[in-house]
């Protein structure tokens, strides 16, 4: 396999969180309702998230892309 191209990540270091950072984009969000479910649509790239906000396996990246993002939503009062 070419692992040049490819990130690996040790579980037990992400479970200690030796590489923890955080870093605060602001991006443009879109909210559709449709028969009482809510979709959330980030416009900032292609790239698919599961439900802990770590990219999808078999993604393809490129420079600049998000590969860890976590959206919480927050309703006005």
């Amino acid at each position: 396999y070419n692992q040049k191209d490819s990130l690996l990540f040790n579980k037990s270091l992400i479970d200690r969180r030796l590489f923890l950072s955080i870093k605060y984009k602001v991006v443009e969000i879109v909210e559709n309702k449709f028969i009482n479910k809510t979709f959330v649509y980030i416009l900032d790239g292609d790239i698919l998230h599961d439900d802990d906000g770590i990219i999808l396996v078999g993604q393809q990246i490129k420079d600049g892309d998000t590969i860890v993002a976590k959206l919480i939503v927050i309703k006005k009062k």
